[in-house]
This record gives C-alpha cells, structure tokens and sequence, in this order.
C-alpha cells in the first residue's frame, strides 16, 4: 500500500494531463494494486470508485479527484 499522492504522481508520468487531487487528507490515504499504464482513466476511476471519492476532468488537461 502506499498513499494516493504516491500513486497519482506515479500515474501522472503516464498520461499527458495531469491527475490532482482536492486535498491533503485524501493524499494520505493508502491504496493499493496493479493498474494498467495503457488506461490511465480506467485506474483512476478504479481509484476513485474504491475510495467513495468522485472525479471531474476538464478535457484532456485534468482529471480531478475529490
């Protein structure tokens, strides 16, 4: 397990937008898995959806999770 704000810069190197995250509480917390490089999106809705947290993209700039 490591903490979102890990993950997300991890998958951040992955994807031409970037991935930002609403807040420092859900920085912090813990996630773990194997997600695909090949489909960003498909990971971070995973993410989102297994946390109780939505996320918002603004084209193909931004995703954010809140």
């Amino acid at each position: 397990a490591a903490p979102l704000g890990d993950v997300v810069a991890e998958l951040n190197r992955y994807r031409r937008g970037r991935i930002i995250l609403a807040n420092a509480a859900l920085a912090r917390r813990q996630v773990s898995g194997l997600f695909d490089t090949k489909d960003i999106d498909g990971a971070v809705a995973t993410i989102a959806a297994e946390l109780g947290a939505s996320t918002v993209s603004i084209g193909p700039l931004a995703t954010i999770i809140r």
